[in-house]
Parts: structure tokens; C-alpha cells; sequence
């Protein structure tokens, strides 16, 4: 039985855990049929643990076996998805490794042109040097 309200309502604790979580002075919902059914609501995924332990006890699992595969299903889901935490730090680390390989590349573009410039004044001025050679050179022969 699930109980949606806006009242605060004291939580009921089955084994010991409050069978769901509140926000602030509102009750989301009471299930009062037993804790696990209000994880559903915490993971990243839907993932129905109720349905999944009633399988598991017409198939013949104790309830408390099925409870703890349960259990056990919701961390292989959990521990295998990225939450938006997650995402959204790797959204950074990419954006700053992007911007650092932009500067980067931006100095080592910047640095390149000035060896080329540097060149071609180089061999500007060399070009210039052979020529007035050649001319002097050719003046003296004539």
C-alpha cells in the first residue's frame, strides 16, 4: 500500500531503515510493504525491486535471498552508470583539456610563424647580399 501526501507523515522503519525518504516537511510516498520498494526511487534507473523479489519468491528464493540479490542487482546497475555528477565533470575535464590544446596549439602556431619569418628575412638578407655580390662582381669584369 502506497500512501502519497503533502503532510508530514513520521516514516515507518521496516528492518530497521525508514521505508522511504522524505524531502524537507513533504512526504514523497510511504510504502509500508517493505524498504526496498522505496529504492526504486533513489536509483538511476527504474528498476522495480519489488516485481523483481516477488519473481524471485514464486520462483522459489526465499524472501530474503531475493531481497539480497536485490540488493546485489541494484549495485551491478549503479556501479556501471555514470550519474550527472559524473557527466558533467568529464564535460569539464574535456572542455579544459580542449582549451588547454587550443593555447597550446595557438603558441606552437604563434611560435612557427616567427621561425618563418625569421627565415625569410634570413634569406631575404642573403639573397640581398649574393646579389649585390654578383652585381660587384660582374661590374668588375666588365
Amino acid at each position: 500500500m502506497v500512501i502519497e501526501s503533502t503532510d508530514q507523515v513520521p516514516s515507518p522503519t521496516i528492518t530497521g531503515r525508514p521505508a522511504c525518504s522524505t524531502s524537507g516537511d513533504k512526504v514523497i510516498a510511504l510504502d509500508f510493504t517493505a524498504d526496498y520498494n522505496c529504492r526504486m526511487a533513489q536509483e538511476a534507473i527504474p528498476f522495480d525491486t519489488h516485481r523483481f523479489v516477488r519473481n524471485l519468491v514464486a520462483g522459489g528464493f526465499t524472501e530474503r535471498q531475493a531481497e539480497v540479490l536485490a540488493d546485489e542487482q541494484i549495485q551491478l546497475i549503479n556501479s556501471n552508470l555514470a550519474t550527472k555528477a559524473d557527466i558533467e565533470a568529464l564535460r569539464l575535464s574535456t572542455t579544459s583539456d580542449i582549451e588547454t590544446l587550443r593555447l597550446s596549439t595557438e603558441a606552437k602556431i604563434e611560435s612557427a610563424k616567427f621561425e618563418i619569418v625569421k627565415w625569410l628575412i634570413g634569406a631575404m638578407i642573403a639573397q640581398g647580399t649574393l646579389i649585390v655580390g654578383l652585381t660587384v662582381a660582374l661590374n668588375k669584369l666588365l
